[in-house]
C-alpha cells in the first residue's frame, strides 16, 4: 500500500507535472510543489528559492505578516533590481492603469495631484479650472474620509507610493460621477464635506514662451497621448512671433510614448533617427521620421 501511495504521488507530481491532492501538498510544502512545475533546466536554481519559501511559510513567527501576494511581488522586484536597470520594473495592476490612463494624457478625477506623508494625505497643487478647485479646495488641505471611506482605513500599512495608488484608485473615476471628500484644513478646527462631480481633466505636458532675445522655449516633461497636439500648438504660437532661435528643453522627462517621441522629432528631422539595438547587440532601424 505504502509503495503503491508513493509510486502514485510521485506519478502525478514528477512525471504528470500535475498537483499533489491536498493531504500531502501541506505535508511536503508548497516550494517543493511549485519546483516540480518549474522548467527542467531551472529547477535545481530555483529549489532553493522554493527551499526558503517553505521554511518561511511554516516557520516564520510573525504569522499575521505572512502576505504571499506581498512576498510574490517582493520577489519579482528583487528579480528586477538585480538588473541595475531603471527603465525595467513590475507595475501592480492598478497602477499600470493609472500609467495607461496618465499617458494617454486626460483622466477622470478631481483634478489634483496627491501628497502622502505620515499616514496623511493632502492635496497638492490643485489644477486650475478642475473640480477641486473650483469647490474651492487648496494646496496642503487633507483628505480625511472618501465616500466615508476613512482614508487612514485605505493606506494602513502602505508605503508613500502604494498608499498614492489606492487612494487615487477612489478619487478617479469616469467622468460625470460624484465622489464625497471630507477636507481638514490646517486653518480651521472643524472638517468639511464636498460632493466632486468628476470630470476628463487634460493633464498638460508642454510648456512654452518666449525668452529674452526672442530665443522661443518649449519644455516637453513627457510622451504622452496629447503631446503632439500641445507640441504643435505651442510652436505655431512661438513661430508667430519670428523667433531667433528655439530651446527644446527635455530635461527630467522620464520618456512615454514612443509616438510622442517619434511625432514630435518628425517636426524637426527628415529620415531614419531611431533604432533598436536587441539583446544580442544587433541594430535595427526601428522608424522613420516624418
Amino acid at each position: 500500500m505504502i509503495g503503491f501511495l508513493l509510486g502514485w504521488i510521485c506519478a502525478i507530481v514528477l512525471i504528470a507535472g500535475g498537483p499533489l491532492p491536498a493531504p500531502f501538498s501541506g505535508l511536503i510544502g508548497q516550494g517543493h510543489i511549485a519546483n516540480t512545475a518549474t522548467p527542467a533546466k531551472l529547477r535545481d536554481q530555483f529549489a532553493v528559492f522554493w527551499e526558503v519559501w517553505d521554511l518561511v511559510d511554516a516557520q516564520f513567527y510573525q504569522r499575521d505578516k505572512l502576505d504571499q501576494t506581498r512576498m510574490i511581488r517582493g520577489a519579482i522586484n528583487g528579480m528586477l533590481s538585480s538588473l541595475e536597470d531603471p527603465y525595467t520594473v513590475y507595475q501592480e495592476p492598478n497602477l499600470a492603469a493609472q500609467t495607461n490612463d496618465h499617458l494617454q494624457g486626460k483622466l477622470g478625477g478631481i483634478g489634483t495631484y496627491l501628497r502622502v506623508s505620515d499616514g496623511h494625505a493632502f492635496l497638492h497643487k490643485p489644477f486650475k479650472n478642475g473640480p477641486a478647485a473650483q469647490a474651492g479646495l487648496q494646496n496642503d488641505d487633507e483628505i480625511m474620509a472618501v465616500d466615508e471611506q476613512l482614508v487612514a482605513t485605505i493606506i494602513a500599512g502602505l508605503d508613500p507610493n502604494e498608499a498614492s495608488v489606492q487612494l487615487a484608485s477612489k478619487l478617479r473615476g469616469p467622468e460625470g460621477s460624484t465622489v464625497v471628500l471630507r477636507i481638514q484644513r490646517a486653518s480651521e478646527t472643524s472638517q468639511r464635506e464636498v460632493s466632486l462631480v468628476r470630470r476628463d481633466i487634460v493633464v498638460p505636458s508642454v510648456e512654452a514662451l518666449m525668452l529674452e532675445r526672442r530665443v522661443a522655449y518649449i519644455r516637453i516633461t513627457e510622451f504622452k497621448g496629447n503631446t503632439t497636439a500641445e507640441f504643435d500648438e505651442a510652436l505655431r504660437s512661438l513661430l508667430l512671433q519670428q523667433p531667433a532661435g528655439l530651446i527644446l528643453d527635455l530635461r527630467n522627462n522620464p520618456g512615454g510614448l514612443l509616438s510622442g517621441a517619434q511625432e514630435t522629432l518628425g517636426r524637426f528631422y527628415t529620415g531614419v533617427a531611431l533604432y533598436e539595438i536587441d539583446y544580442q547587440g544587433q541594430e535595427t532601424q526601428l522608424e522613420r521620421c516624418v
